[in-house]
C-alpha cells in the first residue's frame, strides 16, 4: 500500500514499523522518493485491515491525504 500526504520527516515510516510489529505483522516499509511511504504487510487479514485503518492517522505530526491499497 502507498500512503500519501505529509508522511516524510514526521517519523511515519518508523511509526508504521513499530505499529506493525506490535500487531504481529510481517513485511516492510520504505520512504519513496516522491514523498510517499510504501508498505507491504503480511498476516491475518483482519489484522492487516486494522493496520490499514491505523495508517490513515499515523503518528501525531503526519497528515495522511490518501492511501492506495493493492493486493
Amino acid at each position: 500500500m502507498i500512503m500519501q500526504g505529509k508522511v516524510h520527516g514526521v517519523f511515519y515510516r518508523k511509526w508504521t514499523v513499530h505499529t506493525a510489529k506490535e500487531l504481529g505483522l510481517d513485511g516492510w516499509v520504505w520512504n519513496c522518493r516522491n514523498g510517499s511511504v510504501e508498505a507491504v504487510f503480511s498476516g491475518a487479514s483482519s489484522t492487516v485491515d486494522n493496520m490499514i485503518e491505523k495508517c490513515h492517522s499515523g503518528p501525531s505530526l503526519a497528515q495522511v491525504t490518501g492511501i492506495t491499497v493493492s493486493s
